[in-house]
């Protein structure tokens, strides 16, 4: 949209009776673009620094049975069986819960030390098998574990 709509101004910019026209559709192309790259960057930052819920103290315990969720104001216990597959490398874990759904969680967070490179486990029991025996507690890293949809 924005470079067909820049690309007709631009070619009635040549026109002496469309001029006016021309001009108003690279100037309108030129605000969808800010729009997008507001959008994109400037708007997700903005949204996410403003929400009080992740500057919360949180803990994440990964057990054989459930992962155990805690904040302030939740208090919650997931099943193994939400999440179809990990991805565990020396830095972080992935832990997909759908087809681009997933949970990112990077082990300089974690109280005990990284497990050694991992990947695929596409079932609940694999998932679990890959991170159990694991807790998380920090405040500071509230901000680096986050849920993408």
């Amino acid at each position: 949209m924005i470079i067909v709509l820049g690309g007709i101004g631009g070619y009635l910019l040549r026109s002496p009776s469309l001029h006016w026209l021309g001009v108003g559709c690279v100037v309108v192309s030129a605000l969808f673009a800010l729009m997008l790259v507001a959008a994109l960057t400037i708007i997700p930052r903005f949204v996410f620094r403003r929400e009080p819920k992740f500057r919360d103290d949180y803990s994440l315990t990964f057990s054989a049975e459930v992962i155990h969720f805690r904040t302030a104001h939740i208090d919650s216990q997931l099943q193994w069986s939400v999440y179809s597959r990990a991805l565990i490398d020396a830095h972080s874990y992935v832990l997909y819960y759908g087809t681009r759904q997933f949970t990112v969680i990077i082990n300089r967070c974690r109280t005990n030390p990284p497990r050694p490179a991992t990947s695929g486990a596409n079932t609940g029991a694999g998932v679990r098998a890959a991170v159990t025996n694991s807790t998380m507690r920090n405040a500071s890293c509230a901000a680096r574990v986050a849920t993408i949809s």
